[in-house]
């Protein structure tokens, strides 16, 4: 084949729009990147990924894994089975958009679907994370303590390290605040709660709950102006949360005011 010919062909292949996202992968891998991963699993996270090549594509080689039925041309980002993307090692993950419910799981540890559970095994093993946003999907009619219940899901997996909210493009992932000090509780350490406790003037009980869930019906059987103390995997339900609000019983999450 004539020479100018054969280059006039790689040329015009390498100017293909459609062989551009290949190409870039392949010139990340031979760079030498970091690995990170993409999850997603709807329409909305493949919007995200553009966006995250970007971002970031200089200092990682990007990899997609799709946990849902979406599909997805192979040419946009090296794919990977979500089994074998829950096995390798990876520098960073990246979640475009999750649930509230799945933003719960992955804050209690109960991680029923694919993604939350990848999260979860990430956190064990260090790797960050980063969610870029929360469907939380609150209507008009949501009440305000379910609300309230799931937002602070949020503050409760930036604890573990996992940056939550859209990033400012071309800058580093803004720092994870630090996780807010204890405040003062109303009690003595190593004092005794409950009816076994001693009654000084002003003592407020204190009522430990390690549960997976705390409904109206327990709620109820609480005293008046207690300390309630939560396990970090109890939830709450909305009926109780009104019950709580009622008695005046101030709510901790391992050691952290939210009621």
């Amino acid at each position: 084949m004539n020479e100018a010919l054969l280059r006039e062909i790689i040329i015009r292949v390498l100017a293909d729009p459609q062989f551009q996202p290949l190409l870039a992968a392949a010139g990340q891998s031979a760079a030498g990147g970091k690995n990170a991963l993409i999850v997603i699993e709807n329409r909305e996270g493949l919007q995200a990924v553009e966006s995250l090549q970007r971002r970031h594509g200089r200092e990682y080689a990007l990899h997609l894994c799709v946990a849902g039925p979406l599909g997805v041309p192979d040419a946009i980002l090296p794919q990977v089975a979500l089994d074998k993307a829950a096995a390798a090692a990876w520098e960073r993950i990246f979640v475009p958009c999750c649930s509230g419910r799945q933003l719960a799981a992955i804050a209690t540890g109960i991680c029923p679907d694919k993604i939350s559970e990848l999260v979860g095994q990430a956190i064990l093993r260090g790797i960050p994370v980063t969610i870029g946003r929360v469907d939380y999907g609150f209507t008009a009619q949501t009440p305000a303590a379910y609300q309230t219940l799931l937002a602070g899901y949020a503050r409760q997996v930036a604890a573990y390290g996992v940056a939550v909210g859209d990033e400012t493009p071309a800058a580093s992932p803004a720092p994870i605040a630090p996780p807010a000090p204890t405040p003062e509780m109303p009690w003595t350490a190593g004092e005794r709660v409950g009816d076994a406790a001693p009654k000084a003037p002003g003592l407020r009980s204190t009522v430990p709950f390690d549960s997976k869930l705390l409904a109206e019906k327990d709620a109820i059987l609480l005293p008046k102006h207690a300390v309630l103390l939560l396990a970090g995997s109890t939830v709450l339900t909305p009926s109780a949360l009104d019950i709580l609000r009622k008695q005046k019983i101030e709510v901790y999450r391992e050691g952290v005011r939210f009621l």
